[in-house]
Order: C-alpha cells, then sequence, then structure tokens
C-alpha cells in the first residue's frame, strides 16, 4: 500500500506523524481488562488503569457478586465486556466522525484555496486583456471615428434629401407629361 494509503487508511487511534483527535485527548484513559478477548493493555486506546471508582460502590458490587454462582459470575464478567467493548467502538466512532471533520474541513481548505489562486489568476488575465484593448483602442482614434461617423451621417441626410427632392420633382414632371399626353 502507498504512503498515501497508509495514511488515509490509518485509524485515528493508531500511532502517526500527525496527531489526531483521539492521540490529543488528555482523558484518553481506558481500563484493561484482564481476561478480555485482548491480552491485557494491548487493546487499542487503553494505555494506563483508570483512577480507582468510588471503593463503596465496589465493596457493593463485590459483595453481590460473591453471592453468585460462578457461572453467573462468569456471565456478568462476559455482559460487562460486551458493555465496555460497545461503549469503545462507540467511542471509536465518535473519533472517526471528528477525524472525517477535520479531513473534511482540510479538503475545504485545499478546494477554496485553489479557487481562490484560479480567481486571482482568471482577475490578472482579464485586467491584462483590458489593459491591451485600451492600449489598441485609444480614446483619440475613438472620437475620431465618431467624428467622421457623424459627417458621414450629414452627408448621407444631404444626399438622401437631394435624391428625394429630385425623385419628388421627377414624378411631378412624369404626371404632368402624362396628363399633358392624356388631354
Amino acid at each position: 500500500m502507498s504512503a498515501v494509503g497508509r495514511v488515509l487508511w490509518a485509524s485515528p487511534m493508531s500511532t502517526r506523524a500527525t496527531s489526531t483527535v483521539s492521540e490529543t485527548d488528555p482523558e484518553d484513559n481506558f481500563p484493561v481488562i484482564s481476561d478480555s478477548k485482548y491480552s491485557a493493555g494491548s487493546r487499542p486506546g487503553c494505555h494506563k488503569q483508570s483512577e480507582a471508582t468510588d471503593t463503596n460502590t465496589d465493596e457493593v458490587f463485590l459483595r453481590h457478586m460473591d453471592g453468585l454462582s460462578p457461572t453467573t459470575c462468569r456471565f456478568v464478567v462476559h455482559y460487562k465486556e460486551a458493555v465496555c467493548e460497545r461503549q469503545r467502538m462507540r467511542l471509536f466512532t465518535i473519533y472517526w466522525e471528528l477525524e472525517e471533520t477535520n479531513r473534511l474541513h482540510s479538503l475545504l481548505m485545499s478546494l477554496y484555496s485553489e479557487a481562490d489562486l484560479e480567481f486571482r489568476k482568471t482577475e490578472r488575465e482579464t485586467q491584462g486583456l483590458l489593459k491591451a484593448l485600451v492600449t489598441t483602442q485609444s480614446l483619440s482614434r475613438v472620437s475620431g471615428d465618431a467624428e467622421y461617423l457623424t459627417a458621414a451621417r450629414h452627408r448621407s441626410k444631404e444626399s438622401l434629401r437631394e435624391t428625394d427632392a429630385q425623385l419628388e420633382s421627377s414624378k411631378r414632371s412624369y404626371h404632368a407629361e402624362e396628363s399633358h399626353q392624356a388631354c
């Protein structure tokens, strides 16, 4: 597996160069159950013996256990192991959810950074194009074009008026000749 694959598939409880949520949690000390399916001290997340619980509660629990048969005591221990493992798995799930959230945050920050760089690059390119457009299209040239087009419009109007007047004169002359021949 590649180094990237190892980092992507590593457990948040594993030791890596970068710390994870569970590795930085100061309250990440779990009791070790000596006859559980894990050997003492080897269970993931079980690093130290937790502080002693309330001694009165322990004494009451142990007195009650003394009154049970060995079979029932074994079932109590197995039940407590199952409860402990479920709680541990729930905690691991929460650690993974926190890790997932952290990784998503990193991904989104990376995407934002790339989008921001792309935006700045596009903005520079746009400014360059605008500068080139302004450079090639000088104001004096545009003003000259406007003056030329205004003069051309004026000449076209005069030409149209003259042509229109000539057309009207030609029509009158044609109609007058036509009516003179009809008489």
